[in-house]
């Protein structure tokens, strides 16, 4: 039979294309298959955490969303599963074929595989949608290239319809490791933010949040602020409202309130900048590593980066210090903005040595180290 085909200059797919050709000219009937790809609000379901004195903060996460096959009449619907069917086989036949061929035919089948996993999500069959979308992953791995963000977003979206929280964190670190996206992290730390209940915690997330481009709220901002300003770094709570204010994300009704927030840190934070010399003094001479790591954090939140690192370095050596994961985190996002992302990393990865640290805060800042350097 393929003899005969291949001596008509056709392919077995071909054929089948003209025979539903013939079969939709002589029944009148016209298929329309339309289908759109692109990003919407795949996420919105996600609730949204409020935290006290702040506005509710609404889930903005972005993942594909997909109108599927819309067909005007019942047989037209018959024939787009048919059309979708031999979609399938075909992409199904192709990566078959060529599956055990050479590394340049790789990509064919991963493009077939990723075929496979489209057709599925478009006919809303999530599973295997999800199953395919994963051989196309694992392809492109074996394949020695990197795989397709869009792959990932059928996962996501399928995660997302499901309301399986622990699927779509799953799905958000991959993504996060192949493009390091700031929406991607919005996504990831909203969701981790829904359970949090400890505001230490809390302003851990929001400074990874703030970190990675990934705070579009300005009742997030406000929040931050105000966490910053009860942990006596006014300096820096005020830096971090003062953005929010100059990227336009203060809302009419926030705006009052923002201003006061905004005088009352300006005011404490001059207040902590003429004390620096004594905070120093008092720094040198204790025997704890107390006060110098929180010097530290108050030259951070005036920019003084080089002075934050000296102070925090100084405090880590006394040792004796409260809350230890803060000391490394300012210290690596310290190095960070010094342009030395190396010494970074070994701060960042010293938070594993810390006692008690919550896991999944421990997690999200290993993520946020490994991701340095990749680009968003």
């Amino acid at each position: 039979m393929r003899a005969l085909l291949n001596a008509l200059g056709l392919t077995l797919w071909g054929l089948i294309a003209i025979t539903l050709a013939v079969a939709l000219a002589t029944f009148g009937y016209r298929a329309s298959l339309s289908y759109r790809e692109s990003r919407g609000t795949g996420i919105s379901s996600l609730p949204a955490t409020a935290a006290t004195g702040t506005a509710t903060a609404t889930a903005t996460a972005t993942a594909t969303a997909a109108i599927p096959i819309t067909p005007t009449a019942q047989k037209n619907q018959s024939i787009s599963r048919v059309l979708a069917k031999e979609e399938i086989a075909a992409a199904q036949e192709s990566s078959h074929n060529l599956g055990d061929q050479s590394v340049d035919a790789g990509a064919t089948a991963v493009d077939g595989l990723i075929g496979i996993a489209r057709t599925y999500y478009r006919r809303k069959d999530c599973k295997d949608a999800i199953i395919w979308a994963d051989k196309a992953i694992g392809a492109a791995r074996r394949a020695g290239e990197t795989p397709k963000e869009n792959v990932y977003l059928f996962k996501l979206q399928c995660e997302s319809d499901a309301g399986d929280t622990a699927g779509m964190t799953s799905v958000l670190v991959d993504l996060i490791r192949l493009t390091n996206k700031a929406s991607y992290w919005n996504d990831l730390l909203r969701i981790a933010r829904q359970d949090e209940r400890e505001d230490r915690n809390t302003l851990m997330l929001y400074r990874i949040m703030y970190n990675t481009n990934a705070m579009t709220e300005g009742s997030d901002y406000i929040e931050m602020a105000q966490l910053l300003g009860d942990a006596s770094l006014p300096g820096e709570a005020f830096a971090v409202l003062d953005r929010a204010v100059s990227r336009g994300l203060i809302k009419n009704e926030q705006r009052e309130r923002t201003a006061h927030l905004l005088d009352t840190l300006k005011a404490r934070a001059a207040v902590d900048k003429d004390s620096l010399s004594e905070k120093e003094t008092e720094a040198a001479k204790s025997a704890s590593g107390e006060f110098g790591a929180k010097l530290g954090e108050i030259y951070y939140g005036f920019a003084d980066n080089q002075r934050a690192v000296e102070a925090i370095n100084q405090g880590l050596q006394k040792g004796q210090i409260r809350h230890l994961d803060e000391a490394y985190v300012y210290l690596g996002l310290a190095c960070l903005q010094l342009q030395n992302p190396a010494d970074a990393k070994r701060a960042f990865a010293n938070l594993k040595t810390v006692p008690n640290m919550s896991p999944r805060v421990l997690q999200l800042w290993e993520l946020y180290s490994d991701a340095l350097g990749t680009s968003g």
